[in-house]
């Protein structure tokens, strides 16, 4: 039987090799290989700075997009090919290490855009900018359990979960969706169908994945319980219903806003920070500008 790989030859006639190498390497999933990824690639082995720097290739075929993202951690599905970038250079050789790893990371950057993601296991605590590709939809959800199951990162040399969701603004949740236009131009309408369409090509057993919730759902509940009979969930779902109280809760909202400038703004932190965590929020209503949103 043939040998699937033949021995490498990266050595010059009567070159010693080096005692002991060191290596460092990333690996990016790719889509099917188009034009762009050749060039890429070409210029990546042109610009390496050692012989011994390679790319090499696993091919994952369709069987990895069969199963569904939500199945397990690694949310990563849509890809045809694994291209490991390895980095190599002789043990104490320190310019050769630096030139090396700037090229490792170069050649990263310069095909993550043409790619379907990045390997997290093979990633560094430094690589914050990567850990984003590593898991695609299951991101925020893996760091919310890296929080609560170890908050003081004693488990730090690997993947930098905790600085996914760095950002204030996206500490409860993973993404949200806004829906903006004039009143009766068709938000709900058409925040409905994407809900629909999302569940379908995600995983329909997991209701928590999609989120639909208006931004006046919180002052239609508050409007609800200072009124009785008046029923909440029909002014949310009820369209008609709704109609009929419009110029009251118009101004009981023109009251809440008058007593507290913020209270725009609190109505948007609460609908996001009230949906699950990690699930796409599409959140609709949204007239009155999106500075307090940015």
């Amino acid at each position: 039987m043939k040998a699937p790989f033949a021995k490498e030859k990266v050595l010059a006639r009567g070159q010693s090799p080096p005692r002991k190498l060191r290596s460092n390497k990333r690996c990016l999933l790719l889509p099917e290989l188009a034009r762009v990824h050749e060039s890429i690639l070409s210029e990546m082995m042109k610009a390496a700075p050692t012989k011994w720097c390679y790319i090499h290739f696993l091919h994952g075929g369709e069987s990895v997009s069969r199963v569904q993202p939500s199945t397990s951690a690694f949310g990563c599905r849509d890809w045809m090919f694994a291209a490991v970038i390895t980095a190599r250079w002789a043990d104490g050789d320190i310019e050769r290490e630096h030139q090396c790893m700037a090229w490792l990371q170069r050649s990263t950057a310069s095909l993550l855009p043409h790619s379907k993601g990045v390997y997290g296991s093979d990633l560094n605590p430094d690589d914050h900018h990567l850990a984003r590709h590593a898991f695609g939809l299951n991101a925020f959800r893996l760091s919310s359990l890296k929080r609560q199951a170890d908050p003081l990162d004693v488990l730090g040399c690997a993947c930098p979960l905790l600085d996914i969701n760095q950002d204030a603004r996206s500490t409860t949740r993973g993404v949200v969706v806004l829906f903006c236009g004039r009143r009766c131009s068709g938000k709900d309408w058409l925040a409905s169908i994407v809900a629909t369409e999302l569940k379908y090509l995600m995983d329909e057993s997991d209701e928590r994945l999609v989120t639909l919730a208006g931004i006046s759902d919180e002052t239609k509940r508050a409007f609800a319980e200072a009124n009785p009979p008046v029923c909440a969930e029909r002014l949310i779902s009820d369209r008609a219903y709704k109609e009929k109280h419009r110029r009251a809760l118009g101004s009981f909202y023109q009251e809440k806003q008058a007593r507290d400038v913020t209270y725009a703004a609190e109505c948007y932190l609460r609908s996001v920070q009230g949906s699950d965590s990690g699930s796409i929020l599409l959140l609709t209503g949204m007239r009155d500008g999106l500075d307090y949103a940015r």
